[in-house]
């Protein structure tokens, strides 16, 4: 069952879903808003959410078979949905920035966070997700306005909000099935490995050199080809800044 609850404007509609999931809230429920005033990424890094674009947290399940891999296979089912549905030419930067690769620079268009949660009926997977659909890159910070792309860059006419969020949300759910035993897992990882960032490319990893990239683990980590040998990143800030 599948319940929608938006939002005008909330703090973030991560740590509102997650504080549902404890009390045991049914997965399927998504929380959607038009603009955050708190949202947050990974390594709990500030996330700017100005108006016009999707920013939805849905519940799900605890996906075991998944396992720290979830990440990545989120980040890479809203990759193929915006290649294979508007024909943007994204890669997933790991662990979880969808981004376009320009002739110096790459761009950011939106990103994926995963949390679990113990709650009143059990484990509950809370997958963050926010699209850059249309917008004004001055509304972001400084640090972040080079970076930062949209869906508008690249589609024409731009699809609406609506049409962004129906498409997520349904991909999204859809997966579920896919990411509940190991052998869907493998074909999912599979699948995601194609759609890597940077491979072969030097990366520093919390701003220290530590080799190229070489491809995605089992468990959803970044290999690395390193002078000692192929290292695995379970986790750490990435730069990387070359066309995949």
């Amino acid at each position: 069952m599948t319940e929608r609850i938006a939002f005008d404007q909330i703090p973030s509609t991560q740590e509102h879903a997650k504080a549902q999931a404890r009390l045991g809230v049914a997965p399927g429920t998504y929380y959607v808003a038009a603009e955050q005033t708190a949202g947050r990424g990974r390594l709990d890094h500030s996330w700017s959410s100005p108006p016009g674009g999707l920013y939805v947290s849905l519940l799900g399940p605890e996906f075991s078979a998944a396992g720290p891999a979830l990440s990545v296979l989120v980040g890479g089912v809203v990759v193929d949905l915006v290649r294979s549905r508007w024909r943007v030419p994204a890669h997933l930067k790991w662990p979880n920035d969808i981004v376009v690769a320009g002739p110096s620079h790459w761009q950011k268009i939106g990103g994926v966070i995963l949390d679990r949660v113990e709650g009143s009926r059990g484990v509950r997977s809370v997958i963050g997700i926010g699209v850059n659909v249309a917008g004004d890159p001055s509304l972001f910070p400084a640090e972040y306005s080079r970076r930062v792309g949209f869906l508008a860059d690249f589609v024409t006419p731009t699809p609406t909000l609506t049409v962004v969020e129906d498409a997520v949300v349904e991909r999204i759910l859809g997966s579920f099935s896919g990411w509940t035993d190991p052998a869907s897992v493998a074909r999912a990882l599979g699948a995601t490995r194609a759609l890597l960032f940077g491979r072969g490319r030097p990366v520093l990893v919390d701003g220290l050199p530590m080799g190229r990239i070489k491809d995605l683990g089992e468990d959803g980590s970044l290999m690395l080809d390193t002078p000692s040998g192929v290292r695995s990143v379970l986790a750490g800030q990435i730069e990387v800044e070359a066309a995949p």
